[in-house]
């Protein structure tokens, strides 16, 4: 484990990372980075300084191994959740931000109740006490441009799918000697820019090379082995052919093993990597996704191999972050998951390895630091607007319901007088004179009398009654004059008062609606 660099990547910027590398076409993206997306950040600050012979062992030869980061949750990273979980259909898959722990593990000899109606559960990512990964994605549409005439390419819109900022995953990479390892932190620790669009408002992130956190250990095994993918794997039987079914022969030279195939829950995809050098894709991978579980019968296996199972993984191309995988976890033999932990936790502290560097103090590393200050009170501004604009749709949603106003109604403070609002914060950026301008109870924008339904509107928040006014007063209360200009820019985009503009907003801003169900 010596020879492994754990680092620690928070997202400064919103940034892409699709799995296509078509430039248009709508983009599905990722919730997590891939390895390939590391090495070649590394790799494009090593490559020209290096032979080719080196650069074909550290890039190319599979010695040092990229891993994909995962979301950290509670200081723990999280890890795909296993396809052999199961629930059933009409109950949820989590339960207070955690994995339900009714649901059912197949991956045993499983009784199936004819009368139920059993869900794989598919995505997401948890952690070893349960807790599931929430990762914050967007979407943001662009128009592709004609290279000849450098105009907008007529019907040619596309979407991308982002990362949303401030957002911290967790990735290790595997080094063949120490001198590769202390070439790469030497690297990989800093600022830089990652994914796609990188030329303008995405890709920045911040990467921070991390103490050796606990690793988990081979479990012993008896004739029952259980792998478990915690990222995709691309495997090849013993003549070569790519398989999604390989026996542990095919992974394990000199190990037996049958593979289970009613116990193993096997996922599949395919990737064409796009290769800068030929500037032509290469061959498709055939792909057994993240988060599939492979249960082997009648094993045989030394001590030796299992610690290189758990330690280097499975199949070929490990280099792009292939081929990890968790060695008979905790949860492999429950049929139900319990409070117990579900697999050895890979913690992460953030004890940040320091390096000697010597301060430098000119003109423009002061202005650098001005502007760093800057660009973290902008993004502290945005969260905080959104998360007020939040409580304030939860609020018009939860008057409408005990109202009983119809959808089709509006219902709420209009789009004109959240207008006038951001007109009186555009000329006064004093505290006093722009809240006596909302709240003056006979000449304030924000008065409720004579308007029962938009700033007068009332209902039950179960501590007696409310309306809306009050609630945006106590939600603006501690706000800045530039956290309310953020707000109100949302505010006038969207028309709240409308189901619509809720609905729009929502998905526009990754913010949940508040469910009927809970309201009520």
């Amino acid at each position: 484990m010596s020879m492994r660099v754990f680092y620690a990547l928070t997202t400064i910027d919103p940034i892409i990372v699709s799995q296509s590398a078509a430039t248009t076409n709508n983009h599905q993206g990722l919730d997590y980075i891939p390895g390939s997306a590391m090495l070649g950040l590394v790799a494009s600050r090593l490559y020209s300084e290096l032979t080719d012979e080196k650069s074909w062992q550290l890039f190319h030869s599979g010695k040092v191994q990229f891993s994909p980061a995962y979301p950290v949750v509670e200081q723990q990273v999280s890890l795909p959740i296993p396809a052999s979980w199961h629930f059933a259909k009409g109950d949820a898959m989590t339960e207070n931000g955690s994995i339900n722990p009714m649901l059912l593990n197949q991956a045993l000899d499983f009784t199936r109740d004819e009368n139920v109606q059993y869900k794989q559960c598919r995505q997401g990512y948890v952690t070893a006490n349960g807790a599931v990964a929430t990762v914050k994605q967007g979407v943001v549409t662009k128009t592709a441009l004609d290279r000849q005439t450098g105009s907008v390419k007529e019907g040619s819109l596309f979407s991308y799918s982002y990362l949303d900022a401030k957002q911290t995953f967790m990735g290790w990479i595997d080094c063949g000697s120490e001198d590769d390892k202390s070439r790469i932190e030497t690297v990989l620790a800093g600022t830089h820019r990652l994914g796609r669009s990188r030329g303008s408002e995405f890709g920045r992130v911040k990467i921070e090379c991390i103490e050796t956190p606990q690793w988990p250990e081979s479990q012993p095994i008896k004739n029952r082995l259980v792998l478990w993918c915690v990222s995709d794997c691309q495997c090849v039987n013993q003549l070569g052919v790519p398989t999604y079914t390989p026996e542990l022969a095919d992974l394990v030279p000199g190990a037996n093993g049958r593979l289970n195939t009613a116990q193993s829950f096997i996922r599949t995809t395919a990737v064409s990597r796009f290769n800068q050098k030929r500037q032509g894709f290469d061959s498709e991978q055939a792909l057994i996704a993240k988060g599939s579980v492979l249960v082997f019968d009648e094993v045989k296996i030394s001590g030796e191999q299992l610690n290189a199972l758990g330690s280097k993984g499975i199949g070929i191309n490990r280099q792009q972050g292939l081929g990890w995988v968790m060695v008979n976890p905790a949860w492999a033999s429950k049929a139900t998951l319990a409070t117990d932990a579900l697999f050895s936790p890979i913690a992460c502290h953030y004890v940040v390895k320091q390096k000697n560097v010597a301060a430098v103090n000119t003109p423009l590393m002061a202005w650098v630091t001005r502007q760093q200050h800057l660009q973290h009170s902008v993004v502290d501004n945005i969260d905080k607007a959104k998360s007020v604009f939040s409580a304030l749709m939860s609020d018009l949603q939860t008057a409408r319901a005990y109202n009983h106003v119809a959808d089709s109604y509006e219902f709420g403070p209009s789009s004109t007088q959240w207008r006038r609002i951001a007109d009186v914060l555009r000329h006064n950026s004093d505290d006093a004179t722009w809240k006596i301008a909302l709240f003056d109870t006979k000449h304030g924008i924000c008065k409720t009398e004579g308007d029962d339904f938009g700033w007068g509107i009332a209902w039950d928040n179960g501590n007696g009654f409310v309306n809306f006014s009050e609630r945006f007063k106590t939600h603006i209360a501690l706000m800045t004059v530039a956290q309310m200009r953020e707000l109100l820019e949302m505010l006038c985009r969207y028309d709240i008062s409308q189901s619509y503009g809720v609905k729009q907003a929502s998905i526009e801003l990754n913010i949940p609606l508040v469910s009927k169900e809970r309201i009520e």
